[in-house]
């Protein structure tokens, strides 16, 4: 089942994309973004400014119009490895070394084909859903910072 949450951040939309059940770390990133204080609030009708796709949900993720896409622990499945060779914006991966589902290999793959400018993150020893509090504080920590980062907001 294809879930979306939308949110809108300085005027700027951010949505979670993801397969099945949202991750419990997608309740705790929104609650950091708000911490670190971003003004994050349900629905919007600005632009999508951030795409965050997990696992399979990283085809959705691709397929918005975001200016900038972050995909965790993504599915490197054909559809998805077509659209990043379209994709012309910055991407964050951010994968766990001890992902079983979606191996590790499917995000070098997946930077592998993509044109855009790109940083990959390992979070070491965390599994396909980051069940780990220290492996949940890395993933946060991670997409916190690409965001703030003055790159996303040159796009």
């Amino acid at each position: 089942m294809n879930k979306t949450r939308k949110y809108l951040w300085s005027m700027r939309q951010i949505v979670f994309c993801c397969e099945g059940v949202f991750p419990s770390f997608f309740d705790a990133l929104v609650f950091q973004l708000r911490h670190a204080g971003m003004e994050l609030r349900e629905e919007g009708t600005a632009s999508v400014f951030a795409a965050i796709g997990f696992g399979s949900g990283a085809f959705r993720a691709l397929s918005s119009n975001a200016a900038v896409v972050i995909l965790i622990a993504p599915c490197a499945d054909e559809k998805t490895r077509v659209l990043m060779q379209q994709w012309d914006k910055q991407v964050l991966f951010v994968h766990g070394t001890h992902d079983a589902v979606c191996p590790p290999s499917h995000s070098e793959a997946l930077s592998f084909h993509a044109r855009a400018p790109k940083k990959i993150v390992w979070v070491q020893d965390a599994d396909h859903s980051f069940s780990a509090p220290y492996a949940q504080y890395q993933l946060l920590h991670h997409i916190i910072h690409f965001l703030q980062e003055p790159m996303c907001f040159r796009m």
